[in-house]
């Protein structure tokens, strides 16, 4: 969920939006975590830069955290106002809106974590960040990421683009 508040608090735009386009690079976190001792995966981060991830418990910590609390201007979601259509390598989104007070710009509020739901078959797990608009500059959110953070053993921090969607 997404809202845009002006700086007195005003909601402009509520987007309550479905992730479903999980991109590769959480197909290759989840299978470093999972294959242990198996070599190693190499996903592209944000920067479209490959990172070796080590699948050997000795040599990687999984440290990794996709809630944007304290650090939430790199993790968790973030909005961005491009609208080019994900392909199969697809690793950041096209136009991230930066995090501040200047035209153009976002502020970024904390994340809340909604302890997930069961309705029948289906669990719905739902977060929800508070982006405010500081300036009289209208801005437009196209596009909608979630960014996780990796940590490996050696404090290397490394953020990887593992859901965008575009907004319709």
């Amino acid at each position: 969920e997404l809202d845009v508040r002006d700086k007195s608090g005003k909601i402009l735009s509520r987007r309550r939006v479905e992730a479903r386009s999980f991109l590769i690079a959480y197909s290759r976190l989840l299978r470093a975590w999972w294959m242990q001792n198996q070599g190693s995966e190499t996903i592209i981060d944000i920067n479209n830069a490959g990172r070796s991830m080590p699948q050997n418990q000795n040599q990687y910590t999984v440290n990794t955290r996709f809630i944007g609390i304290n650090d939430g201007t790199t993790t968790g979601i973030i909005p961005g106002t491009g609208s080019a259509a994900n392909t199969v390598s697809t690793f950041a989104l096209q136009t991230e809106i930066a995090n501040g007070s200047g035209a153009g710009q976002l502020v970024f509020g904390p994340e809340t974590d909604v302890t997930p739901t069961i309705a029948g078959s289906v669990i719905t797990w739902k977060t929800i960040r508070v982006f405010t608009n500081n300036t009289v500059s209208p801005i437009t959110v196209n596009e909608l990421a979630l960014y996780a953070r990796s940590q490996s053993n050696d404090q290397s921090l490394y953020i990887f683009c593992i859901a965008r969607d575009v907004l319709s």
